[in-house]
């Protein structure tokens, strides 16, 4: 078990930021000598994901390399395909954000076979073939994470409290939070618990309708715990559009991200916390190793995550502390623009 470094933090408000996946030009040696890194993500739309693709441009671009991404969009198929093609195409280096490295073990091997270094970003315990780990402690924090959450439903005082889980089992960090969550649940057999299975590639939508139908229909529906932030915003903004308030009901999320942070500034809504990991530093720290393995060296196969659980800030303004605590020195606020 890896050690968990976690913080409560306030949070100032950061403006928002929309980043897009682009890939690189050029293949292996990327046409004009430079070092190619391959990046799969597993959804390079969510904002937690972009701003680690921006970090790894960002630093590639540094270090003279070229970065080509391919968004695998939830599917399993395509993460795995990903990876065989960035082995076929002979890049220098593969990083893999947030695809399960169970299931890429056969690619992955394949890619040691190749004396391609591989980095995993929140992807699991580490396989034969990923030469470094940078593990998010998704089980921990969603226990911890569950726990505050229950903490704040009962503190609201309703009889017979029912809460929703969003849950999405088939991205690999959902599937460890909702295992944390699980974990922190047997604690509190008083609170009823629905789980709702969340459409990945649609998420913010299917969570607005859902949660407005649901909650139509159940007056003791206190809270929602959710395992990213898109779904939980929606459902927040969902739930306050239904009339509830922070004095009946609590949402939290997971991943820090911008619009998330914005409503935790916000004091009628009913987002009460998300979880944060790192800012750039994972991504940077990718690129890093990459380039040290190439260089011969030895990086630590399992490096410390930072962790933070924010939320709604108690600090008068210009006392709180912002959501990009962890970012390199000389790094801009905004890196991921």
């Amino acid at each position: 078990m890896k050690r968990l470094t976690t913080a409560v933090l306030g949070i100032a408000l950061l403006a928002t930021a929309t980043t897009a996946c682009s890939e690189g030009a050029g293949g292996s040696g990327g046409g004009d000598g430079k070092k190619v890194i391959g990046v799969m993500s597993l959804i390079s739309a969510d904002q937690a994901v972009s701003r680690l693709e921006a970090a790894i441009k960002r630093e590639a671009k540094e270090k003279g390399f070229e970065v080509k991404i391919i968004d695998a969009n939830y599917d399993p198929q395509k993460e795995y395909a990903a990876i065989q093609t960035f082995v076929s195409q002979k890049v220098d280096g593969i990083i893999n954000i947030a695809g399960d490295n169970s299931a890429l073990a056969g690619a992955f091997r394949a890619a040691k076979a190749a004396d391609i270094p591989v980095v995993s970003i929140n992807a699991g315990d580490s396989v034969e073939g990923v030469s470094v780990n940078r593990a998010y402690p998704d089980t921990d924090l969603g226990k911890q994470m569950a726990e505050d959450f229950f903490t704040g439903v009962k503190a609201l005082g309703v009889a017979n409290p029912v809460v929703v889980e969003q849950v999405l089992p088939e991205a690999s960090p959902c599937r460890r939070r909702e295992a944390g969550f699980d974990e922190a649940a047997k604690g509190h057999s008083d609170v009823k618990i629905v789980k709702y299975h969340i459409n990945g590639t649609n998420a913010a939508a299917d969570a607005d309708t859902w949660t407005k139908q649901y909650l139509a229909g159940h007056d003791n529906v206190v809270g929602i715990l959710s395992c990213w932030d898109v779904p939980a915003v929606a459902a927040a903004k969902a739930a306050q559009g239904a009339g509830r308030t922070p004095k009946d009901f609590i949402v939290a999320g997971f991943n820090g991200t911008t619009p998330a942070i914005e409503l935790l500034n916000d004091a009628e809504s009913v987002l009460t916390m998300t979880a944060g990991f790192a800012g750039a530093a994972p991504g940077k720290g990718a690129v890093d190793d990459i380039a040290d393995i190439l260089d011969g060296g030895s990086p630590d196969k399992e490096p410390d995550i930072e962790v933070g659980v924010f939320t709604k800030s108690e600090h008068p303004e210009g006392d709180a502390i912002e959501l990009d605590v962890w970012l390199p020195e000389g790094w801009p606020t905004k890196y991921w623009e």
